[in-house]
């Protein structure tokens, strides 16, 4: 890691940290509708949720989303989460990005992170 990215890798390690915390809370909450509750701050937690489907030919359909982007942060520094999506809509990768000015996004190492991220992307809906 090069000095000039510690900030957004920083602010990437924050996000990160936030979305294992946000899954604890789900895992500890006693209930039905403190798990509920839980779940709606995930669902409220990112700035935009967005999908994109896969490359087709100009006046085909463009069939069901295959891609998402979980967009955390804006500006610099910047943080998404960006992953595939199954036949069924349901994320099968996760992936955290990082960027801050003049710099191309770079992937984040989750490391222990990555189940909880991927739960983290689960409880959103990609289907139409």
């Amino acid at each position: 890691m090069k000095t000039e990215d510690t900030h957004a890798y920083d602010n990437a390690a924050n996000h990160l940290q936030i979305i294992v915390d946000l899954i604890d809370a789900v895992d500890a909450a006693d209930g039905d509708d403190a798990r509920d509750r839980a779940v709606e701050v995930i669902q409220e937690h990112p700035l935009c949720v967005e999908v994109r489907s896969p490359w087709h030919t100009v006046g085909a359909e463009s069939g069901e989303p295959a891609e998402f982007k979980i967009l955390l942060s804006t500006g610099g520094p910047a943080c998404q989460i960006r992953g595939e999506l199954n036949q069924y809509g349901e994320p099968e990768t996760a992936r955290v990005e990082y960027q801050d000015w003049g710099m191309p996004w770079a992937e984040f190492p989750c490391g222990d992170g990555s189940e909880k991220l991927l739960r983290y992307c689960r409880t959103f809906y990609f289907s139409e």
